[in-house]
């Protein structure tokens, strides 16, 4: 692991200096960190450009008022990715157009404008959903095709990194890494966020190991999962535990069978309700009732409150929307009288988040443009139904599949993206494996 980010010391001390720099210099990193990709490009370091945009969505996420830079000029960056990757990348690649099947949905987000009342903040969320469909799958294409090892080792260490800063970070200066005091965050914005980010990072590092078994070794294999693991238990993050049980419990069952494996979703969908109202007796057959906040459990942290007052809402207009953030300026809106419930957050669900938004015809056609990639990858890998198992339950416990620009969605891109292509399904059959760093 050491030797790894020795090799790459230019890419640590990017993110060392983008953190000094929203810190203590904020405005500067308006124009330091954007010529930074600039210089990235024009040294032929395409890798650094992902793992860099990266970084700063992912500071994005963070509630430090000194990180509040990342949030003002990630538009600004991904809007020059794209441009870079258009202009240079986009025709030395295997192609994937991967906004095609979504086409229908950003005719209706972009009918929804006419209903917005916060109009420019709609239309620039439309575009950088867009902009993100169309740059990340096409530049991991790119980079899996010239930059294969340093791509995946890439992808690997940088979630290593992140892992590791936060733990580091709470044992040097806590209350930058504990939300509220209380669970633990480590660079993400809340205690959820962390298990999200946990959640997709294992999913990934599953995928890439499977594959390139002899990409990392075994000490550093070994050294990330105990990150992960580690970082998960301390946020307590529900959602992302389970998410990553189904990953789990779908990947034994579909590398069996995969029909096996739509078989039992089709059982738990129909035991739902069951298995929902046992579930505290589970967790208290275990004694780990404080540990996953029993109390809490039956209203879901305020997540039903949410979810009520999404529904209320929705059924005034099901089929029209008020364009992308809407549900989030809702929620901003009536926030004392929520938290006066118990809620406090967004709507905790993408889609109802997706269906406030756009309507109902929006909400099908954003679960068709997901489903279609998911299909498509089923053909090649038996990964894609367990990813999509957990993916749809953590999604529909948390919005952030609703949003583009944060350091989740990007995660589920690329991992849809080598799903999706022949050269990492087989690229390690065809050629001798990569050797482990």
């Amino acid at each position: 692991m050491l030797r790894y980010y020795s090799q790459n010391i230019n890419l640590l001390l990017f993110y060392f200096l983008i953190v000094i720099l929203g810190a203590f210099t904020g405005p500067a990193a308006y124009a330091v960190v954007p010529a930074i990709f600039i210089y990235y490009y024009t040294n032929k370091k395409a890798p650094y450009l992902l793992f860099a945009f990266f970084f700063v969505l992912l500071l994005s996420d963070s509630r430090q008022y000194f990180f509040g830079f990342a949030e003002k000029v990630k538009p600004v960056i991904v809007v020059l990715l794209c441009f870079l990757y258009y202009i240079d990348y986009r025709t030395k690649s295997e192609k994937i157009n991967f906004t095609a099947p979504f086409t229908l949905f950003f005719l209706v987000a972009c009918f929804c404008l006419k209903n917005s009342s916060t109009f420019f903040n709609s239309t620039s969320k439309t575009i950088s959903y867009f902009l993100i469909l169309f740059t990340i799958p096409g530049l991991t294409s790119y980079l899996l095709v010239y930059h294969k090892e340093k791509l995946l080792k890439g992808l690997v260490y940088f979630g290593a990194f992140v892992l590791g800063a936060g733990l580091v970070l709470r044992l040097i200066y806590p209350a930058i890494t504990n939300f509220k005091g209380e669970r633990f965050s480590g660079l993400l914005g809340n205690p959820n966020g962390l298990g999200i980010f946990c959640f997709l990072f294992f999913t990934l590092l599953i995928i890439i190991v499977h594959y390139y078994p002899l990409l990392i070794s075994r000490t550093d294999k070994i050294l990330i999962y105990g990150l992960i693991l580690v970082s998960l238990v301390l946020s307590g993050s529900r959602g992302g535990i389970f998410s990553i049980l189904i990953f789990i419990a779908f990947y034994i069952i579909s590398k069996r069978s995969r029909l096996l494996a739509i078989l039992t979703v089709a059982i738990l969908a129909l035991t739902y309700t069951s298995l929902e109202k046992y579930l505290p007796e589970i967790i208290e057959a275990f004694g780990q009732e404080k540990y996953f906040r029993l109390q809490t459990l039956e209203t879901g942290s305020g997540r039903n409150v949410a979810f009520e007052f999404a529904w209320e809402n929705i059924q005034k207009d099901l089929y029209s929307g008020k364009g992308l953030g809407y549900t989030e300026k809702l929620m901003k809106d009536n926030e004392d009288e929520l938290s006066e419930e118990g809620h406090q957050g967004n709507a905790h669900n993408s889609y109802l988040t997706m269906w406030l938004d756009t309507g109902l015809f929006g909400l099908l056609a954003f679960i068709f443009g997901w489903g279609y990639w998911f299909f498509k990858a089923n053909k090649f890998s038996f990964f894609a139904m367990p990813v999509a198992f957990a993916v749809l339950f953590s999604s529909n416990v948390e919005s952030w599949l609703a949003a583009s620009l944060n350091p989740f969605t990007i995660q589920l891109l690329i991992i849809l993206t080598l799903l999706n292509n022949r050269e990492f399904i087989y690229g390690n059959e065809k050629k001798a494996s990569l050797r482990s760093a």
